[in-house]
């Protein structure tokens, strides 16, 4: 079973707090810790890096 979670982090060229959602699921255990997997959907991140990309020659 895995939950879902999300965290932010701040943009530093336009001031705006950009989503990561995050899948965490359990592992197992070893002893008395529990193992954890954290994935994280970096799609929203990629987007917004894309809106500071300069337009290409062809696009000028």
């Amino acid at each position: 079973m895995a939950a879902v979670g999300a965290v932010q982090v701040h943009c530093p060229e336009c001031d705006v707090a950009v989503p990561i959602t995050m899948e965490i699921t359990s592992r197992g255990r070893e002893g008395d810790m529990l193992i954890m997997s954290v994935e994280p959907d970096l799609t929203d991140v990629i987007a917004h890096a894309w809106t500071h990309e300069t337009p290409s020659a062809s696009q000028r």
